[in-house]
């Protein structure tokens, strides 16, 4: 599927230290029509963080939201460590309320914004 390609796409250019060409990916998808999903934006910013690429992964959250879906609970808890890593705390206390919403927070959640 158009999808499965795209998400192919941007699993190699991670892996081959071309982030930049995250982002640009994301617009081609959604100029050929090609529906994102939560998982797709999910295992983006997963191996993002994985590369320590943690601006760029809270800039595809972005387009998550943008694009209507909301993150999981897990990825709550991870966006709060991406925003505390690059030094973005009020945004890590945006994500552990949404988090808050959703479930209780673990210990490590509250100790990432504390």
């Amino acid at each position: 599927s158009p999808l499965d390609m795209y998400a192919t796409l941007v699993h190699c250019a991670i892996r081959a230290g071309r982030h930049h060409l995250v982002e640009a990916l994301i617009d081609d998808m959604a100029e050929q029509g090609v529906q994102r999903t939560l998982s797709f934006y999910e295992s983006a910013m997963k191996q993002l963080a994985g590369q320590r690429q943690f601006h760029l992964a809270l800039a595809v959250y972005d387009r998550l939201a943008s694009d209507g879906l909301k993150a999981s609970a897990v990825t709550c808890s991870c966006l709060i460590g991406f925003a505390t890593e690059v030094g973005e705390l009020e945004r890590a206390v945006e994500f552990f309320q949404m988090l808050s919403e959703l479930t209780t927070p673990t210990i490590r959640a509250y100790m990432s914004v504390q």
